[in-house]
């Protein structure tokens, strides 16, 4: 096994809490955004 196919079945297993993660950081970036606009 390559480390580059661990990778990718990493996050394939792994994909709904990246997804989740990636969500989070997008709506706390827009909060602080939004704060700093105000």
């Amino acid at each position: 096994m390559t480390s580059c196919s661990l990778v990718l079945k990493s996050f394939r297993f792994y994909a709904r809490s990246h997804i989740g993660t990636l969500m989070g950081v997008a709506v706390g970036a827009m909060v602080l955004v939004g704060a700093l606009l105000v």
